[in-house]
């Protein structure tokens, strides 16, 4: 049984890590666990009902209360202190930890053979793949992170004739800002800034012709700016946000695991912010296959 121990980021983080450890677990027929996925687990229907966000998934007859996802999260610490302390065999119990930048690829053969060959192994880190094993098992990855009908709603979509673009704009909000409770979106604030963005969306405009603009954010729009354009607006809540961009003919935002997720689960096009002068064509956008 392959576990992962703690919790890393948001959303689209933990999405990623969970796809990477179930696509080792169908890979090699292992149970596997991620037991820090528990703040979303009720969103998506392979997870909703799984109290222990595992795989082969042991499935209740309902949802399990937040507080009995947060016990099993809490365990796998508490067990790992206790193994550790007694010295287990290695056979049955092992623990690896891997600095922020340090990369594990569990698809590497020796890496493989020390997680098959141990009973219970736990995993404390960011950067664990297995790009081979993902890109195998996909299909299988995206039916069990398709929403909750409850939760996202297709018929925010508008349905037209024209192209169908989704722009994520990622601001900087209270926790990673110095001025908590503000949000900047201006030269200094490191992302692009709205005039930036109405720039591209023009230039969009004159590479597919009529378009549609669906804007996604983590935190309230000047919607001021974006007047002149076709634009319409989810309702904010972040799986709504994630899947309409899913459903989009093209996607644009600045480098983020949100929007790489969502490129990846409705293989749309998306075209990556990483230079605010940088001209856009079709060349531009790439549908992401994988975190790597």
């Amino acid at each position: 049984m392959l576990i992962i121990k703690d919790h890393y980021g948001r959303l689209g983080n933990r999405l990623w890590q969970f796809s990477y450890l179930i696509a080792f677990g169908y890979e090699n027929n292992i149970i596997v666990s991620y037991p820090g996925f528990k703040e979303y687990a009720h969103y998506f229907e392979g997870t909703k009902n799984n109290c222990f966000c595992s795989f082969p998934s042991i499935n209740l007859p309902f949802t399990p209360p937040d507080f009995w996802r947060e016990l099993v999260f809490k365990s796998v610490p508490l067990a790992k202190r206790i193994f550790t302390r007694l010295n287990i065999n290695k056979s049955i119990y092992r623990h690896k930890t891997f600095k922020n930048r340090e990369y594990f690829d569990m698809d590497d053969n020796s890496n493989k053979d020390l997680i098959l060959d141990t009973k219970f192994f736990t995993i404390e880190g960011w950067l664990t793949r297995c790009n081979k094993s993902f890109t195998k098992h996909r299909k299988e990855i995206r039916k069990i992170f398709t929403p909750s009908h409850q939760y996202f709603k297709k018929n925010l979509i508008p349905k037209d004739e024209s192209t169908l673009i989704g722009i994520h704009i990622r601001q900087k909000d209270k926790n990673d800002y110095p001025n908590p409770g503000y949000l900047y979106l201006n030269e200094s604030s490191g992302f692009p800034t709205y005039k930036d963005y109405v720039n591209l969306m023009n230039s969009c405009l004159k590479l597919f012709g009529e378009c549609t603009f669906i804007i996604v954010s983590n935190l309230p729009i000047e919607k001021r700016f974006f007047r002149k354009n076709k634009v319409f607006y989810t309702n904010s809540h972040l799986v709504q946000d994630l899947y309409t961009l899913s459903s989009c003919d093209y996607i644009i935002g600045t480098s983020s695991t949100f929007t790489l997720w969502a490129s990846f689960f409705g293989e749309v096009p998306y075209f990556m912010i990483e230079e605010k002068k940088k001209d856009i064509n079709r060349e531009s956008f790439n549908i992401y296959k994988n975190l790597a």
